[in-house]
């Protein structure tokens, strides 16, 4: 287990931006039936159903989707890069603090197309100074945006003010070998940004821990087998991590799991016991985006930050995501201010 325990960094802002393309149940079926016309449709309308996704936003509309297909065309950067910026936007003007003084860029393009030089671009967008630190990381699933969050806090406990932006646009439809897994994706993934300002304060959600864990013999990961390596390894690397930070499971009121599906975040719950109540907030930025990767852990945050009247006096938030290869962050916070 990689951990720090941190005592000034907090998280002032968190903000979301996503395509115009909605997705609902109704294209959804529809589009699968085009893309998998093999499949029945009573199939396909029970994955929906299991599911748990009401709605997602994606890069083309439904219409065009075969064609992107049919051309192995992964989307527009430019709409990619526009939604970054608008997240980070949103992100600075909540957090009330100037792009001028941002030290630090972090970037995480969860994307099979990710834009060259994002973080560039980024730069001048937003009017950031020339001599801010950038940190382009490797997309890593859905740990990505937790993984950068993480690193902003450790940056921020240092004295320093992060700004964290994560792009999540890999197409739905890319063939990856598993007829059942291409099915799954093009049934839920969905695109969208998400940025956050983290910095030291006295305002703002604290950081109390954050931590990392990767399962042994992770190069040996198969896609099929991602469900049962969580299963094995994910309770004995969470009930490690809140006990070296001095807690349990008992002091967490919200759990923020990221969760491809509806069974996904009935095994978590399941695992660790954990109420309806609990994970309302990842079930509802299930249902509302559909699996969002890497920006899944700041839609839910953002979810949570706003609803003020609904976590009043509510434990603390543990943020949970995973990754390929049984990789897996957790993020411990110990306040909720209003949006």
């Amino acid at each position: 287990m990689i951990e720090a325990t941190l005592s000034r960094s907090r998280l002032l802002s968190v903000a979301t931006a996503f395509p115009e393309h909605v997705y609902d149940r109704l294209a959804t079926a529809r589009v699968l039936g085009e893309l998998f016309p093999s499949e029945s449709r009573a199939n396909l309308e029970d994955l929906i159903e299991r599911s748990g996704i009401e709605e997602r936003r994606l890069l083309a509309p439904p219409e065009r989707l075969r064609a992107e297909f049919d051309a192995s065309r992964r989307g527009s950067t430019s709409v990619e890069r526009e939604l970054a910026e608008r997240a980070a936007r949103t992100a600075l003007e909540r957090s009330a603090l100037a792009a001028e003084v941002v030290d630090v860029l972090i970037v995480v393009a969860d994307s099979r197309s990710a834009p060259a030089g994002l973080e560039l671009e980024l730069c001048v967008a937003l009017d950031l100074r020339r001599n801010v630190k950038r940190v382009p990381l490797d997309a890593g699933g859905a740990c990505a945006g937790s993984s950068a969050l993480a690193l902003a806090a450790s940056v921020a406990d240092s004295g320093c003010t992060a700004l964290v932006v994560v792009v999540a646009s890999a197409s739905p439809v890319v063939p990856l070998g598993d007829a059942d897994l291409n099915t799954l994706r093009a049934a839920t993934l969905g695109n969208g940004a998400a940025a956050a300002v983290i910095a030291p304060s006295d305002t703002g959600w604290r950081f109390a821990a954050v931590g990392s864990w990767l399962a042994p013999r992770a190069l040996e990961f198969v896609e099929g087998r991602a469900s049962t390596l969580v299963a094995r390894h994910l309770p004995g690397a969470l009930v490690r991590f809140l006990s070296e930070n001095e807690r349990s499971l008992a002091d967490v009121g919200v759990h923020v799991v990221h969760g491809p599906s509806r069974p996904s975040l009935e095994r978590y719950a399941a695992l660790f016991r954990v109420g309806d109540e609990a994970l309302r907030f990842s079930r509802r930025a299930l249902a509302k985006y559909g699996d969002l990767a890497a920006v899944s852990v700041l839609a839910m945050l953002e979810l949570v930050w706003c609803d003020a009247d609904e976590v009043a006096g509510e434990r603390e938030v543990l943020a949970v995501a995973t990754g390929p290869g049984a990789r897996f962050e957790f993020l411990l916070f110990d306040r909720r201010p209003p949006c």
